[in-house]
């Protein structure tokens, strides 16, 4: 699907101008523009890996030429008893989808001999913003910070000012500037990724990264915890009154999340098959603006008569107007766990919404499988529930009286996280 050898000719001229023409500033825009115009374009784990493996050696040569820190400059240690733990969000936008998360972390996370502080690179009002104006009133956010990321001078200053006030980084989500982070900060970087991309920096000591485990039980390599992913939250919104399952003829399959995630070669193979055997069936799917790869793939199968875009839509708004939930490898979360407490059948791959399912043998029992699907049983399972309306109806039910399963899984995980916390290294 892309020519990587082309695409690593392109952006090795660009770094390789940058550093010859001394643009210090440029290096960070390029990651940037990497990240969103290339590596984000296919949500797909090899995708991933090899972008990575093009971007970062060049990005680490960029380094060594501009990342040169005058020790002298840092401030001193601060006149302060309490140890800070500062959690940096690349985007803070990126984190509204794990809200409920750090509402519970920073609530729980009640130790009087540390503070808590957020950086970011946004500045400007974002959705989230009451919830950590709230966080701060309260006192249990101790400070904001905001931090250009796409200035490499900004950076520095940052550094010289707070990096003997913290004595852990927690970088949060997407794995934008990671090696920079890992430069300035050193052992008390601690990364925490809720996706795939925590195998393209193989390097990194201190991490949470979440990969396919039995059970919640962490287990420890070399300073890195590994779960499976982040396993989904009980949602903020009640969507359990919204779904009733209709009888009409045509079956509406949708899949709520960014265009980027529906371009999975092994999601848009399984859905072409679902398609092709199924005529009274269309597919739904939302986004900002629509994605020309997903729409060449559906013209060249001949399916764009059957595929609907949304635009950008509120999931809880539609959730009563589907009759299918569709996840796809890189989607699994809270939204697929607000669809599948409301009763809307879900089909999962191996992620953390499956994860669920395997470790509660009750609730197994009762859907009749463990919820982890290969390509064919994902597409098997799919027919099943488009061509059988009793089995809909009893596999949505299963699923609506599934809520207490959640709240448990809240409830462990997030003592699991404040303990990893407390276990690392660093700490």
């Amino acid at each position: 699907m892309y020519n990587y050898e082309k695409i690593s000719a392109n952006v090795r001229n660009i770094f390789n101008n940058i550093i010859k023409n001394n643009l210090e500033n440029d290096g960070l825009k390029a990651y940037d523009g990497f990240y969103n115009n290339v590596i984000k374009l296919s949500e797909d784990q090899n995708h991933y890996e090899k972008c990575f493996k093009i971007i970062n050696p060049l990005f680490n040569d960029y380094l060594d030429n501009f990342l040169k820190l005058d020790a002298e400059k840092f401030n001193s240690e601060p006149n302060n008893k309490k140890k800070i733990i500062c959690f940096y969000f690349p985007n803070i936008i990126n984190s509204l989808a794990h809200i409920e998360f750090f509402n519970k972390i920073f609530r729980l996370f009640n130790d009087d001999s540390y503070e808590l502080w957020i950086a970011s690179n946004l500045s400007i009002p974002s959705p989230i913003s009451k919830f950590i104006q709230e966080l701060i009133d309260k006192k249990i956010i101790k400070e904001l910070i905001h931090v250009d990321i796409l200035s490499l001078t900004n950076v520095k200053l940052f550094t010289y000012k707070y990096k003997n006030y913290f004595d852990k980084f927690v970088v949060w989500g997407l794995p934008l500037i990671i090696p920079l982070w890992t430069r300035l900060f050193f052992e008390k970087v601690f990364y925490v990724t809720t996706k795939f991309e925590y195998g393209s920096f193989p390097g990194l000591d201190n991490a949470i990264s979440f990969q396919s485990k039995k059970d919640f039980k962490t287990t420890k390599i070399i300073n890195k915890t590994c779960w499976h992913r982040l396993p989904p939250f009980f949602p903020y919104h009640q969507y359990n009154e919204h779904y009733k399952i209709y009888d009409n003829k045509l079956i509406k399959l949708i899949s709520v999340n960014r265009p980027e995630k529906i371009n999975d070669p092994i999601f848009l193979n399984a859905l072409k098959k679902i398609l092709m055997f199924n005529e009274n069936v269309k597919f739904y799917y939302c986004g900002r603006t629509q994605n020309k790869q997903l729409n060449d793939f559906f013209i060249s199968n001949k399916l764009i008569s059957r595929i609907v875009f949304l635009g950008w839509i509120d999931p809880k708004d539609v959730i009563g107007d589907y009759d299918i939930f569709l996840d796809s490898p890189s989607l699994s979360g809270i939204l697929s766990a607000n669809y599948f407490i409301a009763g809307i059948p879900v089909v999962s791959y191996n992620t953390s919404l499956s994860y669920i399912v395997l470790n509660n043998k009750e609730l197994q029992k009762k859907l009749n499988h463990n919820f982890i699907f290969d390509d064919i049983e994902y597409v098997k399972y799919t027919n099943r529930l488009i061509r059988d309306k009793n089995y809909l109806k009893k596999i949505s039910s299963v699923q609506k009286k599934s809520k207490d399963i959640f709240i448990r899984n809240n409830e462990l995980i997030i003592k699991i996280f404040i303990e990893t916390l407390y276990e690392a290294n660093t700490i």
